[in-house]
């Protein structure tokens, strides 16, 4: 915002909220929106926010070997990646490691700090500004030049601060806990591990869904309603497989499946399982929850004060130069009370068959 904006408007309150309530509010949302990535993704140290490619096989009907081959992007041209790189006049671009796209953790967060971590130190190769992302190829672009994969997984994406320990676990890290997690061992206490389905390489269905509940029913007694979220490209490939085979129970109700649906709802053993379409999710996941079972909580949500702390410590004029500086402040975390009640599906490829 322009100081002459925030300036002149200094010494009318009225006149000061009304030029920086946009900035307000438009930074709550941000903040929120970053809290709701961290909580899916954070800590997940494998991926983070994406894995540098090193595909091998077909990639959007492209034949790609260790992250090297061509794509035409609507945004950008012809691209020719290298390890899963490409620098040229145009910029500097990054693809991801096919699965790893989720359109929400990306679209709208031009701007913001990246950093590029080799793994599994987690050490910093390159950074910069995120400038914007193809979503349906699954590049983005950035104003760094980007190191390339050594193999898959070798180097990941994270924003700013997502690189350190003391960043929130999120719902994968706890999914995928096979050792101690939040002082409890889960080799001691069996229900402390969740059940991680492999897919194989092939794309989601309802048969996956319904074998990876049935791990979670046999090893956490899961019952009641469950909640699936998938990508919406995998969400979207069901929603075509129920309409064409209409191969629901008697559960099956026409005003949750009627030529599109926001939900597609189906029975099994315990009780009911709602799959619904999530931007945030990984192409190449699909998490089931029981949400009875999770804990969102902490000592402060989003907000533009700090109880004992007082204002100007969050928004104040720079010293010597013309702009304001405004922060928010959130203290939150999420867990899950029985994890052996939920179920992480990796390794999906919705651009193969069903398993």
């Amino acid at each position: 915002m322009p100081w002459a904006t925030i300036g002149r408007s200094a010494s009318s309150e009225t006149a000061f909220v009304e030029a920086t309530k946009h900035v307000v509010k438009n930074n709550l949302i941000s903040h929120r929106r970053f809290l709701e990535i961290v909580k899916i993704h954070g800590q997940n140290s494998d991926v983070l926010l994406g894995r540098v490619a090193y595909t091998t096989g077909e990639y959007r009907k492209q034949k790609f070997a260790n992250g090297t081959g061509k794509l035409t992007s609507s945004l950008y041209g012809e691209l020719s990646f290298t390890n899963g790189v490409c620098s040229n006049a145009s910029g500097n671009y990054i693809l991801l490691q096919a699965g790893d796209m989720a359109s929400g953790i990306w679209v709208g967060m031009q701007g913001i700090k990246v950093k590029q971590l080799q793994q599994p130190n987690r050490e910093v190769v390159a950074e910069g500004r995120y400038i914007s992302c193809d979503t349906s190829l699954g590049i983005l672009k950035v104003d760094f030049k980007p190191t390339a994969a050594t193999k898959i997984g070798s180097h990941v994406l994270a924003f700013e601060g997502m690189e350190l320990s003391q960043e929130m676990i999120g719902v994968k890290a706890i999914l995928q806990n096979k050792g101690k997690q939040f002082n409890i061992d889960a080799q001691l206490f069996p229900l402390w591990s969740a059940n991680v389905f492999d897919c194989g390489g092939k794309s989601l269905s309802f048969k996956t869904i319904e074998m990876g509940t049935a791990d979670a029913v046999n090893a956490g007694g899961t019952y009641g309603t469950l909640r699936c979220y998938a990508n919406p490209r995998s969400f979207h490939a069901l929603m075509a497989d129920g309409l064409a085979n209409r191969s629901f129970d008697s559960s099956y109700n026409s005003s949750e499946l009627k030529n599109g649906a926001k939900s597609i709802k189906f029975a099994y053993s315990e009780g009911e399982i709602e799959i619904v379409g999530h931007r945030y999710v990984m192409e190449g996941d699909a998490i089931i929850l029981r949400l009875d079972d999770w804990i969102c909580s902490g000592t402060q949500d989003v907000a533009t004060s700090i109880e004992g702390m007082s204002d100007e410590k969050l928004f104040y004029q720079l010293d010597g130069q013309g702009a304001y500086a405004f922060h928010t402040y959130a203290d939150m975390y999420i867990m899950c009370r029985a994890p052996a009640k939920q179920v992480l599906i990796k390794n999906i490829n919705d651009e193969a068959p069903a398993a």
